[in-house]
């Protein structure tokens, strides 16, 4: 584009369009049907409007597949020069989240692709949910970026007054120099959700003293028809067109330009080193749910006092602490950075790189966290994760020549405390010993998939407001920000709120009454009798010959009936198969009498329809997993996932009683409140010899039919 400008503010406009990785493809069909599409053909409508665009990698794979013409569209763009490509992360990572080595790769992969593409390396790059450390500046000039661009709430957490949130800035980390954008926070809200004018009213405020200067606005593609209400508004009501056209009138003093135009015509703004962050709403998310809600109630306090330039200053929430929040994301991250590990100790290679691609793939951003627009809540994006990076370190092992049954006993989530590590050509498990010995990774690598992949229903600051939404179709017709009234999918959500004492795990071991009122320890009516369930266990040493073998113990309190209070030692030893099968025996000493013990299991199965059952017999009807079942076994049941190729043998010799209950979530996203079968809870209850020392055997059997 010509940077010899008449205007007095340059306008930019950088949009960003990205789906996650494993994303449903009828989902990423519609976000292109009434938002990607769409907005396309507005660029092509108004040629004198230049906007510089970001399509993370994922989504780009995708369109490459499935509109092949609309990539032509875009080329066509570029090469007019009305499009700026904007680089990132080939598959939209969280910079700070990986190592720096896979921070280069994934950044100077996605520009090469996109070179090749469009005929245009990027200068600039889009950073994912706009998470910021400055300690990523070195690594990103190394990649070869120019600029990025961060919300301004972080440079007036740094003390700049709103006035001078202009042009761009220099940061600069050991040496390295880099251009930073700030996004203006007010645009986000006005647009869509605002009149045309009213967007063109406030950027004609910004130059109303005559200097020469920049204003950036920066946001969601999906905002221009996927989300609630934006579809009639944006396209229906022409307000995309109208607001380009108001841009078009304004040419005496407005002049819309990329990023790069105004590198190159304008002086940086000054210099700045900014805290790290993101935007607002992502560091409120962060917080624990008691600190968020008093949060909400200090910034609304500050917004009602009209007091913008003070509540700027409160910075609260940190987004490393999703990985405090939510231990799910914890264990995806740590097995990331181990994959990461293995795969940087490989020799450059066609098979590195296929790996390497497995690898990024397992970094996409949106399953390690949660908020409007996280997913970790979605069984099928932490799946993708799971799947990718299995497959990498299958790989990889074989790569590096590791055979038959390897053992590892260290700080595999990173909490300083040590988990037992298992694997095998087939499967491999992690075992926590401190936090009752739990099973909490089950992962079957010729299936690559997680079976243990369970998210713990826990309280959210929004559960507080389930009750009172409205229906999204009720409100269909009004637009305002996602941010403001509570919508939902469906109603009576608020009914199915439970809450976990403890991790969703398997090998949960539980003393329970005779007459169990309630399999769901999350039920009220549930009756826990000892102190095992969450309890610390002693790992005891394994003889160098028996890797396969983990033998935890402890001395549980249980309070029986009567008052009565008894003393048990339990010796728990979890043998590990070659193939995907693990033995569990138990030795109860002495066996206490007037209960059960039970043994608790959460199974990662995606959905209830479908071909998904629970078989409590070889001969026995098939039972669907979305209620409540209680079934005596006598021999062994079976779990069973035919789209996932998994069935899970449940045998035990002495014959067991089974109960089975849904898991359901309630989580917020950009659509409103949604309810998402995580998978099925099963209690097993075995009668006990009381007096003497007991003992069970219980088989889980992973093989199934291949």
């Amino acid at each position: 584009m010509n940077t010899e400008f008449g205007g007095t503010l340059l306008y930019t406009m950088v949009i960003h369009h990205h789906q996650p990785v494993g994303n449903f493809d009828h989902v990423m069909a519609e976000a292109h049907e009434v938002a990607y599409g769409p907005f396309l053909a507005a660029l092509e409508r108004h040629p004198s409007i230049p906007v510089a665009l970001h399509i993370s990698g994922p989504l780009l794979e995708w369109m490459e597949r499935a509109v092949p013409e609309d990539i032509q569209r875009l080329a066509a763009l570029v090469d007019r020069g009305q499009l700026e490509i904007i680089g990132g992360g080939l598959y939209e990572p969280i910079f700070p989240l990986i190592p720096r080595e896979d921070r280069v790769g994934q950044v100077v992969a996605f520009a090469d692709r996109l070179e090749a593409r469009f005929g245009a390396r990027p200068r600039g790059i889009w950073l994912p949910e706009r998470v910021w450390e400055t300690a990523l500046v070195p690594d990103l000039v190394e990649a070869g970026v120019e600029y990025t661009f961060l919300d301004d709430s972080l440079f007036r957490s740094a003390g700049l007054p709103a006035k001078d949130l202009h042009g761009y800035f220099l940061t600069e980390d050991l040496g390295r120099v880099l251009g930073l954008f700030p996004i203006c926070e007010r645009l986000r809200y006005l647009i869509p959700f605002a009149e045309p004018e009213v967007a063109v009213d406030h950027l004609r405020d910004l130059c109303l003293d005559g200097d020469r200067r920049s204003v950036l606005y920066g946001d969601d593609g999906e905002k221009f028809g996927m989300w609630p209400g934006t579809r009639k508004r944006v396209w229906d009501d022409k307000w995309l067109d109208r607001f380009f056209t108001a841009l078009e009138a304004e040419g005496d003093w407005l002049c819309p330009s990329h990023p790069s135009a105004v590198v190159q015509t304008l002086a940086p703004t000054g210099k700045i080193y900014l805290p790290d962050g993101s935007y607002r709403e992502m560091l409120e998310w962060s917080l624990p749910e008691a600190a968020h809600a008093r949060y909400k109630v200090l910034s609304k306090s500050m917004e009602e006092e009209g007091d913008e330039e003070s509540l700027a200053l409160v910075r609260a929430g940190a987004y490393r602490n999703f990985r405090v929040r939510y231990p799910e994301a914890n264990r995806i991250y740590a097995r990331m950075l181990r994959v990461s590990r293995k795969v940087s100790a490989l020799e450059e290679s066609p098979e590195k790189a296929a790996v390497q691609e497995d690898l990024y793939k397992g970094q996409c951003n949106c399953a390690y966290w949660h908020g409007v627009f996280g997913g970790l809540y979605a069984p099928h994006l932490r799946a993708a994760l799971q799947r990718h990076l299995i497959r990498a370190e299958s790989r990889v092992d074989q790569l590096l020549g590791a055979r038959g049954i390897r053992r590892d006993v260290e700080d595999h989530d990173l909490d300083g405390r040590p988990e037992v590590l298992i694997a095998s050509d087939h499967h491999d498990v992690v075992v926590r010993p401190d936090t009752g010995g739990h099973l909490t990774v089950w992962n079957h690598r010729h299936r690559e998939y997680n079976l243990i992949d369970v998210i713990t229903r826990r309280r959210e600051v929004y559960h507080q407001d389930v009750a009172e939404a409205v229906l999204d179709e009720d409100i269909d017709g009004e637009v305002e920000t996602i941010h403001g009234r509570p919508r939902t999918r469906e109603m009576g959500l608020d009914r199915i709120l439970r809450y976990d004492a403890g991790d969703r795990a398997c090998l949960v071991d539980r003393f329970l009454p005779t007459a169990v009122p309630a399999a769901d320890p999350a039920d009220p009516a549930f009756v826990e009798l000892g102190d095992a369930w969450n309890g610390s266990y002693i790992l005891a040493e394994t003889r160098r010959d028996r890797p396969d073998l983990i033998s935890l113990n402890r001395d549980t309190t249980l309070h029986l009936p009567q008052d009565r209070v008894s003393r048990v030692r339990i010796e728990k030893r979890i043998r590990f198969h070659e193939t995907p099968r693990l033995t569990v025996d138990y030795g109860l000493d002495p066996a206490p009498s007037g209960c059960l013990f039970g043994v608790e299991l959460s199974l990662g199965i995606p959905t209830p329809e479908g071909p998904r059952y629970l078989q409590p017999g070889p001969k026995a009807a098939r039972v669907r997993l979305d209620g409540n079942h209680e079934f005596l076994v006598e021999e062994a049941a079976y779990f069973v996932d035919e789209d996932l190729g998994i069935r899970l043998e449940l045998r035990t010799a002495s014959g067991c009683r089974l109960w089975t209950y849904p898991l359901y979530t309630v989580s917020s996203s950009e659509m409103g409140f949604e309810k998402t079968f995580q998978g099925v809870g099963v209690l097993l209850g075995f009668d006990l010899v009381a007096g003497e020392k007991d003992r069970i055997r219980l088989d889980l059997d992973l093989t199934g039919p291949e």
